[in-house]
């Protein structure tokens, strides 16, 4: 039998910093002492095992097969390229099609021309098109769009279903359509999977050619589709909202109810559905102030109040860029912020229950957290964000001072902390970035952009890697 020094059998206790002796006080820190492992229901000891994230500090996660808690960067699987990507255009909007396998995630995208859809495996390899009638096979319009790429999908939220096929998800179109005399907007319906062309859209709005009519966002619930737009005329920029029949998209009103007044400007309006209510989420502009600002929707577009989701600031400070999300509580938003000369990427979140609280008088609305999405000085622009497995990922073009072209990533959990460090580098854009785009899968994310220099659209799948 070989006998150790007492001092050597203590070491392993004394390296944690927690308190092996029962009869003292509890000093086991975690934060500080335990290397990403909480401590021992006794607050004596540091664990140094771990069968699930309950019994991880933040920003550590358990590793099931090791039962170790590793840092949630650490964890994070490599992107994966995706090959043969079919090019869209310059612009176009992305939505990812529900999967009743984890091993394969579709793509769609929406151009001047028309729908696609593409299938990949999560090893980054195209897949046939099936029930499709050709790989990348494209739904074309009619008369393709000349006003340029409008004929954006916004992807329903319905969930696959055992007898649905591949995909079962309910694709929305908007587009707008301007002519000598007239401005219109339409809307049109795809259901994947059912092998039929785009059905005949539907006149949403016609305006005289005096009005501009852009930026179309959706919002799909179970009966009701909130349709959401931006009309501009001369120095006027309002908001218009529509409510649609999710079976037929017939319009519920006569005309598009009116959101803003004429002293504000509005700009990168989304659509978000809330909790049982609606919300158009906006740049607001007014009264030499800009903020986030959400306004409150009933099922038939009146409205239940406004609530400014960040702290106003001067008109000094260029606020842009507006994207969002619907997650599991409510909504996430990212914005880009020049102050300064220095333009940085903010965060923040959106309770549904400050919505409803819009329409009680016996409720305060409050917002939800601000946070900072990019550090440092490089620049930043054209953010994209998306939303699964309760946490959000939010994606950009960071431009060095040196003029490297980089897209980041980097992921929050469900109360806007940050789940690594800094942004992750997800790749080198490879040229001129003129759009970005990132979509939720199955079990990650899909990241796509195009590049002017060589008329390229790339993509990436990011896998949640735990």
């Amino acid at each position: 039998m070989r006998l150790y020094p007492l001092a050597l059998l203590l070491l392993p206790f004394a390296l944690t910093g927690c308190s092996l002796l029962l009869d003292v006080e509890p000093d086991c820190d975690a934060a500080r002492d335990c290397g990403g492992y909480l401590c021992n229901a006794e607050q004596t000891a540091c664990l140094n095992t771990c069968a699930s994230e309950t019994e991880c500090t933040a920003g550590y996660a358990c590793d099931e097969p090791t039962q170790s808690c590793r840092q949630i960067a650490d964890l994070e699987a490599e992107p994966i390229a995706l090959s043969a990507v079919p090019t869209w255009g310059e612009e176009f909007a992305l939505g990812t099609a529900g999967s009743l396998l984890a091993t394969e995630f579709g793509l769609v995208v929406g151009g001047s021309e028309g729908l696609g859809l593409a299938r990949f495996s999560t090893a980054g390899a195209p897949l046939p098109s099936s029930p499709e009638p050709a790989p990348f096979a494209l739904d074309r319009l009619a008369q393709p769009n000349p006003a340029g790429p409008r004929f954006l999908p916004a992807v329903g939220r319905a969930l696959p279903s055992s007898t649905a096929g591949l995909f079962d998800a309910a694709l929305l179109f908007g587009w707008a359509e301007p002519s000598a005399d007239r401005n219109r907007i339409f809307v049109a319906r795809r259901t994947i999977g059912e092998g039929q062309a785009i059905a005949a859209p539907l006149l949403l709005r016609d305006a005289s050619s005096q009005a501009s009519l852009s930026q179309i966002s959706f919002a799909a619930g179970p009966d009701l589709i909130m349709a959401l737009w931006r009309e501009q005329s001369g120095v006027s920029s309002e908001l218009r909202a529509m409510p649609l029949a999710a079976d037929s998209l017939t319009p519920i009103l006569s005309a598009a109810s009116r959101l803003t007044g004429s002293n504000e400007v509005a700009a990168n309006p989304v659509a978000l559905r809330l909790g049982e209510r609606w919300g158009a989420l906006y740049l607001s502009s007014e009264l030499g102030a800009r903020t986030v600002r959400v306004i409150g929707l009933e099922s038939d577009a009146s409205q239940l109040g406004e609530l400014d989701l960040n702290t106003p600031v001067p008109n000094a400070v260029e606020l842009g860029d507006l994207v969002a999300t619907e997650t599991a509580s409510g909504a996430a938003a990212a914005y880009t912020q020049l102050e300064g000369g220095q333009k940085r990427l903010r965060g923040l979140l959106l309770p549904a229950t400050a919505v409803a609280a819009l329409g009680d008088p016996a409720q305060t609305a409050t917002s939800g957290p601000t946070f900072d999405v990019s550090e440092g000085t490089a620049s930043v622009s054209k953010p994209a964000i998306a939303s699964v497995d309760g946490e959000v990922a939010v994606a950009w073009l960071s431009i060095g001072e040196d003029r490297a072209r980089s897209l980041m990533l980097r992921r929050f959990n469900s109360a806007g902390v940050a789940l690594s460090p800094a942004g992750v580098v997800v790749s080198d854009a490879g040229g001129t970035v003129i759009d970005l785009k990132l979509a939720a899968t199955v079990n990650g994310y899909a990241l796509l952009w195009f590049t002017r220099d060589n008329n390229e659209t790339k993509g990436f799948w990011l896998p949640l890697g735990r």
